[in-house]
């Protein structure tokens, strides 16, 4: 598990380059969906000064690219962790 995470991580950095998404910049949590897929979910406040919750998804394959259509934003983390779930179940990885 501990592999995944840091499998996850590396996929991300290699996105980003470490730098948080400046609407929501506090990482709560990173996975992988399938071995090249990984995802975060992380919060922050919104427009409005309202908590969000992004889920970003990120696809590695040769280079990495952000899945613009699997990523999302929620109003909260049970929402968010659901929606994880369910791309857990479409791309069916462990």
């Amino acid at each position: 598990m501990r592999e995944n995470a840091s499998r996850a991580r590396r996929i991300l950095h290699a996105e980003f380059g470490g730098e948080p998404n400046f609407m929501t910049p506090t990482t709560l949590g990173t996975g992988l969906l399938s071995d090249n897929i990984a995802w975060e979910i992380s919060s922050g406040s919104g427009v409005f000064g309202k908590t969000i919750y992004g889920v970003t998804v990120v696809t590695e394959g040769g280079r990495t690219s952000r899945d613009f259509k699997m990523s999302d934003c929620f109003d909260s983390h049970k929402a968010a962790s659901q929606y994880i779930k369910g791309l857990r179940e479409e791309v069916k990885y462990d």
